[in-house]
Parts: C-alpha cells; structure tokens; sequence
C-alpha cells in the first residue's frame, strides 16, 4: 500500500522516527498522539487506495516492554474509515473514479488502555475492542436493519 504512495510512506515513517527509542524526550502522550496520526492516515490511504467501504487500523503497545517514559500498560489506538451513509455500498466498479475514493473519512477513533502490561491479554482486548468499534461505526454509519445480532458481550470503549 504505502509503495504506491511515496507521500504516504514519508509522512508515516517520520511519524514513527519522531517517537523512535533513541529519541530520549518521548513521552507517554507523544506516543499515543503518534498512534492518533498514524492510524488516521493509514486508514484513510488503505479504504482510498483499495476503494473499500471501511477499514481498521490499530497502533499501540501491547507489553511487556515499553520505551516511550510513562508508559506502563497496554494501549491501542483502532481508528475505522469510510465512506459516508450515502456512499457506503454504492462505489462505483470504474477504479480511475477518484470523486467516489475523495469521499473517505474518519468516522471513529478511539484510544483503548488496559490497566496491564500482559501481551497476550491486551492483544486480545484490543482485537476485541476493534471488533466492537467496527460493529459501532458502521451500524452508525450505514444504512443497516436494528434487528441485527450484535455480540452479546463487548469490551467497555475508553472515548
């Protein structure tokens, strides 16, 4: 994806160089605002790119390690993109049409914490917490029937 998008390959690799482990002034925010942009803009470039109705990104630290000062649990940052209600579902098969990939946006973005630094839990929290964002933005942003299941257990959201 970010071959085809040498602008998007820069400006996500001088996110990630700006809060590198040789970069001694990385704080806990810094970080997480990194996270912010990041999953932004992947999300952003990956529905646009591949003319998708919505896609997931997520960034974040999982543990058991973490470099960033004042981290000391778990984090990940799931951002969902798409196409608004009117043109979820609607794209049109000719991929030179780039009026229909203009039309992606942010519709959430969250920031989810666990109060540990065990990997396999958090990695399960946060695959979890994407599940039920996703489930979320696209029952908010999509013309769809309020009689459909949904998980019967979710994953309190920090917002």
């Amino acid at each position: 994806l970010t071959i085809r998008q040498c602008g998007l390959h820069r400006r996500l690799m001088e996110l990630s160089n700006s809060t590198n482990s040789t970069n001694t002034s990385t704080t806990k925010n810094d970080y997480i605002q990194s996270k912010l942009d990041w999953t932004a803009q992947t999300a952003l470039a990956y529905c646009q790119t591949m003319g998708t109705d919505y896609a997931i990104a997520e960034g974040g630290a999982a543990g058991p390690t973490f470099r960033p000062k004042g981290l000391d649990h778990g984090f990940a940052v799931i951002t969902i993109a798409g196409r608004t209600t009117t043109d979820a579902g609607m794209t049109n098969d000719n991929d030179d049409d780039d009026d229909d990939h203009s039309k992606v946006q942010i519709l959430e973005q969250h920031i989810i914490q666990s109060d540990h630094a065990d990997r396999e839990a958090n990695m399960r929290l946060f695959a979890d917490a994407a599940a039920t964002v996703a489930i979320r933005a696209i029952q908010e942003h999509c013309c769809i029937d309020d009689t459909t299941t949904t998980p019967t257990t979710t994953t309190p959201i920090d917002t």
